[in-house]
């Protein structure tokens, strides 16, 4: 198909066909058999492996499309190869009784994960007209009829969902659709049939894939724009043995499991980067995003990286305080965060986007899915966890994780604004955006506060700088503090109503446990300072500062300002930020004594601690 034919793994695909299994649906008891004969397709199953060669022309260039199924089509063997004719560019995947693998480039073939196990069989059930008797788990259903045809949706086991109209007339599918990876509806028409080498095989069809409302993160793809590809039967025969290709070692080793959490330091808690290391001997620092449904890079990295392009229709986006762009898409055969192991990751590698991002590019949640990513700014360093085996902190609190699965979003409120769903979005390195149309009326627009938040976000900025006078994220009140806005409707950073960024997530110990739609949060002691308080501290020369007075809080009102230093607290010398907020924070009285050292003077002062 246009785009690959795959599921999701960790992310959703549309929902299987409702009702039947196999042919126990009685809307298909009939129908089965007379669109099997329609198709020329005898009871029997072809003998042999069979070769099929496609010609591919489309947005991405052209490619040809290899694929061996393999001589019964009960058996889970399958083989696909793809390659870009105008440059060495090849991957393969399929099935065989190992499981699934993939081959990048020139790399060996490697088992794979449960998203290119889906695809081989989606594509299996149609290239290899699976759909026409279906196995063991399989799930076939009618769909609805009308006067030109009826509809099957069919759903391999594992597999994604297949949606054929059956035309009256032609006896035999003449369109299809699927969903691919990226949300986007692939469909399929002028869809003809041909008999070559004992099987009943696609010959030809036109796919449209749509760009419109797509999620990458919150960017949504502007419009519904078509990319337009064609296949084309080239060759149809059947061979002795499967080609050096389409075959991986039956003992190929397992995926790599990771055992001891990866640890690694975060220098900046508003920014937090992890290096990636590729099976080509590079490395480039991405930004941790859980705001980026998927994993992203500039063009210099990809090559480096030894992306090889998967033929896929590529995305047309228009991300939040970044220009509109397009990416396209491609496979790393390995990639490494210290002794965490990414094996056959898709990512999209923007075009023209070199030096916009600050690191290489963003890790997103299809990497987050693999792992228990837990950000520890208390500590200042992230884990990576093994999800088997985390285990949260005694304090730690479990809040759900709502909507899609291609954005963390939790239940929470903004103070006299709205309640609602909120992103948590570790790559923005601000406090928080609110986007419900309130703002419009609680906290108006004004001259002269126009936020820019992109190198390029020059010349409009539907964004702009206010206050809130507080909000809480699941379980965790925030006080009051500087917002960014967004009162314009067709701007909007999703279906919630705010967005918060490590502004305020570096105040708390975070693990994204998305595969089980959860995260385990727990208080730091910035932020009980943070709350109790009223004051916000950072490490300087001459000690730690104050970098932030909250107003209407006890520090406010006891006197403290902005760009104190700490000499001590409650006695004790003041050594360091983390020291200074584990004792203002954490203590059980009421009342907090700080010497505070303000334009060389000193004096002291008392916090109430609410």
């Amino acid at each position: 198909m246009a785009s690959a034919l795959l599921a999701a793994g960790c992310l959703s695909w549309p929902a299987p066909p409702t009702s039947g299994r196999g042919p126990s649906d009685p809307a298909l008891a009939w129908r089965m058999p007379i669109l099997r004969r329609s198709m020329s397709q005898g009871a029997r199953a072809a003998d042999g492996l069979v070769l099929l060669a496609y010609s591919v022309e489309g947005g991405t260039g052209a490619w040809t499309r290899e694929i061996v199924l393999g001589p019964d089509g009960r058996n889970r063997w399958f083989a696909e190869r793809r390659t870009r004719r105008d440059e060495p560019a090849t991957y393969a995947f399929g099935e065989d009784s190992a499981g699934a693998w993939l081959a990048v480039g020139p790399a060996p073939a490697r088992s794979a994960d449960d998203v290119w196990l889906a695809e081989a069989r989606t594509d299996a059930a149609l290239f290899g007209a699976g759909f026409l008797v279906p196995r063991r788990n399989d799930e076939a259903a009618f769909v609805g009829r009308e006067e030109a045809g009826w509809e099957l949706a069919f759903r391999p086991a594992g597999g994604g969902t297949l949606t054929f109209f059956v035309a009256r007339r032609a006896g035999r599918p003449t369109e299809l659709d699927v969903q691919d990876l990226w949300s986007r509806l692939v469909a399929c028409d002028d869809v003809s049939w041909v008999r070559r080498a004992s099987r009943v095989v696609p010959a030809r069809m036109r796919c449209r894939t749509v760009n419109g409302s797509v999620q990458w993160g919150q960017g949504v793809a502007e419009g519904h724009r078509t990319v337009e590809t064609r296949f084309r039967l080239e060759r149809a025969n059947v061979i002795g043995r499967p080609p050096i290709w389409a075959r991986a070692s039956p003992d190929r080793p397992p995926p790599v499991s990771l055992g001891d959490p990866v640890v690694v330091p975060i220098a900046d808690p508003r920014r937090i980067y992890v290096d990636l290391e590729a099976s080509t001997g590079a490395s480039r620092s991405f930004i941790l995003d859980s705001g980026a449904s998927y994993t992203a890079m500039d063009e210099e990295t990809a090559r480096a990286f030894g992306v090889v392009p998967t033929g896929e229709a590529p995305l047309i986006f228009r991300p939040p305080w970044l220009p509109e762009h397009r990416s396209w898409i491609g496979v790393v055969d390995r990639m490494r965060a210290g002794g965490a192991v990414i094996d056959g990751a898709r990512v999209l590698v923007m075009e023209n986007m070199e030096g916009i991002l600050d690191g290489a590019g963003l890790v997103g949640l299809d990497v987050f899915r693999r792992f228990v990513v837990e950000v520890d700014s208390p500590a200042a360093v992230l884990r990576l966890h093994a999800p088997e085996r985390y285990r949260p902190p005694a304090d730690a609190k479990r809040v759900s994780m709502l909507g899609s699965r291609r954005v963390v979003e939790v239940e929470g409120e903004v103070e006299e604004v709205a309640r609602g769903r909120i992103i948590v979005d570790t790559g923005a390195d601000v406090e928080v955006v609110v986007h419900d149309p309130a703002m419009a009326v609680r906290h108006r627009r004004r001259p002269g506060t126009d936020a820019f938040l992109s190198p390029r976000d020059t010349n409009r900025s539907p964004d702009y700088w206010t206050e809130v006078a507080g909000l809480r994220l699941g379980p965790f009140p925030f006080p009051a503090t500087t917002a960014i806005g967004r009162d314009r409707e067709r701007e909007r950073l999703g279906d919630g109503i705010a967005l918060v960024g490590m502004g305020l997530l570096r105040h708390l110990r975070l693990a994204f446990d998305c595969d089980r739609r959860r995260i385990w949060a727990s208080p730091g002691p910035s932020y009980e300072t943070l709350v109790r308080a009223g004051i916000e501290l950072e490490d300087e020369t001459g000690g730690p500062r104050v970098s932030r007075v909250v107003p209407g809080g006890s520090g406010e009102a006891a006197g403290v300002q902005r760009g104190d230093v700490l000499v001590d607290v409650d006695g004790a010398p003041a050594v360091s930020a983390i020291q200074a907020l584990a004792a203002i924070g954490r203590r059980a009285s009421p009342t907090s004594r700080l010497r505070i050292r303000r334009a060389g003077r000193e004096r002291s002062v008392t916090l109430a601690l609410w």
